[in-house]
């Protein structure tokens, strides 16, 4: 036997939710006004609190990592001095050499560096989150020698100092490869032993940038061969990030690289201010300070020959054992933040 409904209870219950549901409605356009007020009042706030959160990341400050003696990184001081850039919103991490930098850099100690793109390559062949989205500093490096030798030749059988691992260790070894020249090379910590060691005499040439190997140039030694005349504009120092922590900082890596390709075009147009702001911050001369400028040109890029060249110098490293294993190009780019390109 089927059980009985109650009819009496279940039409109670039903005329109640009807009338629950009558309540909730609007009784008067003044009411249905101010629920259209609530509503609207809300998604504006949504869109000021997405406004802000992206005026944060454009406003967020950064670190960045520098290699002290080094001139790579005068565009960006040359646009700070130019007030194109906010000197509030970045602070510098200055280091002495490139491998110490780069070991910052895959620490996550520093958001951004300008460094030889080599000790990237290092970084990404271990999987570190590094990337680089820009090549700097070009055609700034060489080889000068003790008094007395004047051809790449002569340093066969003789002691060369260079930076392990560096861009300049590496263009070294092609250049000597290229004249079949066997030379002993000998690593140094940071440029300025380096400097010292040629001084006394315990090496007979250096491979060095500028602006040292123009100050040391016919006062300990004599340059004998610039790395140009072999790769014209090949890349030495480029702009990397460390993917984690700037990832919430897009906006001002962008804000960054916009003001360093001001900085570089500057340097360009208006020597006098590039020579003053050289030879205040790297305690130069203006005559040494012009002599460098002159050797070294800026530009900020990503060009495919610059791809090709600096993974071909990629592989030349794992033939050394200095990396384990091939490196992608997705794996060393992160192309496309600088907009202007």
């Amino acid at each position: 036997m089927e059980p009985q409904m109650n009819t009496d209870e279940h039409g109670a219950e039903s005329k109640n939710q009807r009338a629950n549901i009558k309540n909730q409605r609007p009784k008067s356009i003044f009411e249905l006004c101010s629920l259209l007020f609530a509503l609207c009042s809300g998604l504006l706030l949504a869109l000021v609190l997405t406004a802000n959160c992206r005026r944060g990341s454009a406003d967020a400050s950064l670190q960045v990592g520098i290699i002290a003696p080094s001139l790579d990184w005068l565009p960006l001081e040359v646009a700070r001095d130019a007030g194109a850039l906010d000197r509030q919103k970045l602070e510098y991490a200055r280091f002495n050499s490139g491998w110490e930098l780069g070991e910052a850099l895959v620490a996550g100690r520093v958001d951004v560096a300008i460094l030889p793109f080599t000790y990237v390559i290092s970084a990404a062949a271990q999987g570190s989150p590094v990337r680089i989205v820009a090549c700097l500093e070009h055609e700034d490096d060489g080889i000068i020698a003790r008094p007395g030798i004047t051809r790449i030749e002569e340093l066969a059988g003789r002691k060369v100092g260079c930076l392990k691992s560096s861009t300049i260790e590496l263009l070294l070894r092609q250049a000597l490869d290229r004249r079949g020249t066997k030379s002993e090379l000998v690593y140094f910590a940071t440029p300025m032993e380096m400097w010292a060691a040629l001084e006394r005499g315990d090496v007979s040439a250096l491979s060095a940038y500028v602006p040292g190997i123009i100050k040391a140039d016919r006062k300990i030694g004599n340059i004998i061969h610039w790395y140009r005349e072999d790769s014209p504009m090949h890349p030495c120092c480029d702009i990397a990030v460390h993917l984690n922590r700037t990832r919430p900082k897009m906006a001002a890596v962008r804000r960054l690289l916009s003001g360093i390709r001001l900085g570089a075009e500057l340097i360009a147009r208006d020597t006098s201010r590039a020579v003053a702001v050289a030879a205040r911050n790297y305690d130069l001369s203006d005559s040494i300070a012009l002599l460098s400028l002159r050797q070294t040109p800026f530009r900020l890029s990503l060009t495919r020959a610059e791809m090709d060249f600096e993974l071909a110098t990629a592989r030349q490293m794992k033939e050394l054992g200095y990396i384990a294993r091939d490196v992608a190009e997705r794996e060393l780019y992160l192309p496309g933040l600088d907009a202007a390109h």
